[in-house]
């Protein structure tokens, strides 16, 4: 996955090793650490970023990136919930999709949410029926 902070441009794994590290370093799910993103500190935000770089030799060029350019706290929230997401759904989008509809638990409104976010076609949800009121 890329991300572009400013004019540099930086590649993110989201291989299972990578998500181990960061749930293990934060104690966390990924979807903890999607709500924790929401509201966290941008130090917070940028270590699980650079700890997640494919390239770990550039973590001073992301982070001065981050803290020296043009990016502020919501788009780093963002780019780091769209990580957070990229980690969760790897692969394609036939595989994303795959991956959300088979989510145990998640209402159909639910899993439409996630697919907004991962960018994929949204389905349509059929309204509940009548209770038999006329």
């Amino acid at each position: 996955m890329y991300i572009n902070f400013g004019e540099a441009q930086f590649e993110f794994s989201t291989k299972m090793r990578v998500a181990q590290a960061v749930c293990a370093k934060y104690k966390k799910t990924t979807e903890e650490l999607m709500s924790m993103a929401a509201q966290g500190l941008p130090g917070e935000l940028v270590d699980i970023l650079k700890m997640s770089l494919v390239d770990r030799s550039q973590a001073k060029e992301l982070e001065d990136a981050i803290m020296d350019g043009d990016c502020g706290t919501a788009a780093l929230r963002n780019h780091t919930i769209s990580f957070l997401l990229e980690l969760s759904y790897p692969g394609t989008a036939e595989e994303k999709e795959a991956a959300v509809a088979s989510s145990i638990g998640a209402s159909e409104t639910e899993k439409n949410a996630i697919r907004g976010l991962l960018g994929l076609p949204l389905v349509q949800v059929s309204a509940p029926l009548d209770s038999g009121n006329p």
